[in-house]
């Protein structure tokens, strides 16, 4: 599959030699400490994930390049009804909390929206996460509903429409 191209960031499908680079970053307590799973994982276990991924042809997994180099992964797994569930992380530290995240985000929502035409997306992120919330209020996400350290986040494409708008404005 070639390349995805939105906001200055290329998705492109994760490889068997991304694996490692990958593992680094999801153990990375920066990043694993805001996941659902906070454990470790192990060499075995990400080969697993990505036997896994392989075989799910409903969801994309896409590392996130900027300039030729991986900054970040992103994934959208599917949900009854034309919905997707997102996840996203920025794996290179140098653009952590960078308006990159957001150029990420638009380039997995835009994929979302305008190659699987979904009709909703949906986040999970943990209460005390309020940089994540914050974020995800700022791409037009809204609060669907919350249960134990959970608040659940949904998408709309007009919602996500116009958000672009205000956030690529600020880009030009």
């Amino acid at each position: 599959m070639k390349p995805f191209e939105s906001a200055g960031i290329s998705l492109r499908e994760v490889e068997s030699g991304d694996l490692e680079l990958l593992r680094q970053w999801r153990n990375d307590p920066a990043i694993r400490n805001h996941m659902c799973d906070t454990t470790l994982i192990d060499e075995s276990q990400q080969a697993r994930w990505f036997q896994n991924i392989k075989m799910q042809n409903a969801d994309v997994h896409f590392v996130a390049e900027y300039r030729n180099s991986p900054i970040g992964y992103i994934n959208l797994k599917a949900r009854p009804e034309g919905e997707y569930e997102s996840g996203l992380y920025v794996g290179n530290e140098k653009y952590r909390g960078s308006f990159l995240s957001f150029f990420i985000a638009i380039a997995q929502l835009d994929y979302a929206f305008s190659v699987l035409k979904a009709k909703g997306v949906f986040a999970q992120v943990k209460k005390t996460n309020t940089a994540a919330l914050r974020f995800n209020f700022k791409l037009g996400y809204q609060e669907s509903d919350s249960y134990q350290d959970y608040i659940n986040m949904r998408l709309t494409p007009s919602s996500y429409k116009q958000q672009r708008k205000i956030l690529t404005g600020f880009i030009r």
